[in-house]
């Protein structure tokens, strides 16, 4: 969208995207960097977990095909994985936290992978409220003519 259609219109969209279409470069707030990885997995013995949290390696993975069988083909599951990274984290670092993680609580799961998908995610978590800052700190969501 090369500009905001005349009238009234909501938008959801990234800072970046927004500072563009407004040409406000006041539209800013830090965001998280996390790595995500999508598997699917053949299974005939999978784990008995359908979440998985490692607080210390700031680690989210969760088996969505057990929830909804429909997700996967029959005999696979998918696992959706998020790692929050650190400001100079390389994703190759947050992919090995992962699979340390999953060879834990998924033994054999290496040689079940049939597809794997992963990507480094920037400003594309939501807002976080860092440290002496609320979410009244962040740039008004009312832009514009009322």
């Amino acid at each position: 969208m090369p500009a905001l259609p005349a009238g009234p219109t909501i938008l959801a969209t990234s800072f970046a995207t927004a500072c563009r279409l407004t040409g406000d470069r006041s539209l800013t707030w830090p965001s998280a960097r996390v790595a995500t990885v999508d598997l699917g997995l053949r299974t005939e013995n999978g784990p008995d977990w359908f979440r998985v949290m490692d607080l210390d390696a700031r680690i989210y993975a969760a088996r969505y095909s057990l929830a909804d069988p429909a997700l996967a083909p029959p005999g696979h599951e998918l696992i959706q994985i998020a790692a929050a990274c650190g400001p100079r984290e390389r994703k190759s670092d947050a992919e090995r936290r992962v699979r340390s993680l999953l060879d834990q609580t998924w033994p054999g799961r290496r040689a079940a992978v049939r597809w794997h998908q992963s990507a480094l995610r920037t400003h594309r978590t939501g807002a976080v409220d860092l440290p002496g800052t609320t979410g009244h700190d962040r740039p008004a969501v009312s832009r514009g003519d009322p």
